[in-house]
């Protein structure tokens, strides 16, 4: 068993929590949680690449700080001034922790890596500001959506696999299954992806790693049945109604 393979979610997120926690924060209800997704398959990567728990650990609770970051700024504009303004506060105040971590173990090229990624990141969030919500093509969508939520991941996918750069291509399909299903259930009154669409999208998600797959790609594999299948699952019935309608 790889060493990657002994991080808990719940103990890493124990970690964040501390890692994320100012008192004046606090004080104003800021709430952050960090992302099982983005935790999930950043742990399977460091488990293909074998690398030593300790080094895991700080690599993973990084990336996560580094994650909730950017994510907690895309709501911005859904909150008061106030608000507003604690939320960037706190967005920036998770992106120092994570240069913090990564500084502390000598990691610099794992800040540059990541870094990289951010540019691509932030330009994809301007693209769709920029652009009308209700006139974006769903697959121009998803297109910055996947920038938005995988780049971080396949960032560290280059990474710590150079050797294997052709089985980065194969996260595509995990993460724009991810993006669908959270738009579905979080993209309010008019979501970009029906059901059927966030079916089909687990569903090629999930072919990616069914059958015989690389060693590198077996802790990715697992992660996707553990995390995909069910999700799957509880679509079925959505695809079936709405197949049945009329």
């Amino acid at each position: 068993m790889s060493e990657a393979q002994r991080l808990h979610f719940d103990d890493v997120n124990a970690n964040l929590q501390q890692y994320m926690h100012h008192p004046f924060l606090a004080a104003n209800q800021i709430q952050q949680a960090a992302s099982r997704f983005h935790f999930g398959v950043s742990r399977a990567i460091l488990e293909a690449a074998s690398v030593p728990l300790a080094e895991a650990k700080v690599v993973v609770e990084a990336l996560l700080l580094l994650a909730q970051g950017l994510s907690i700024h895309e709501d911005v504009n859904r909150v008061s001034d106030r608000r507003r303004q604690l939320t960037v506060l706190a967005g920036d105040y998770d992106s120092s922790r994570y240069y913090w971590l990564l500084a502390r173990a000598g990691r610099l090229d794992v800040i540059s890596r990541l870094s990289n990624a951010v540019c691509r990141i932030n330009e994809a969030k301007v693209t769709l500001l920029q652009t009308s919500s209700l006139s974006v093509l769903p697959e121009h969508y998803m297109d910055l959506r996947e920038t938005v939520e995988g780049e971080l991941l396949y960032a560290l996918a280059r990474h710590f696999l150079p050797e294997n750069a052709g089985e980065v291509d194969r996260l595509r399909p995990v993460v724009r299954a991810y993006v669908a299903n959270e738009d579905f259930y979080r993209g309010g009154e008019h979501p970009h992806f029906s059901a059927r669409q966030v079916f089909d999208w687990l569903s090629v998600a999930i072919a990616q790693f069914t059958g015989p797959v690389s060693f590198v790609l077996e802790p990715v594999a697992s992660f996707v049945e553990e995390f995909f299948v069910p999700l799957r699952e509880r679509f079925e019935s959505h695809t079936y109604l709405e197949g049945n309608r009329g």
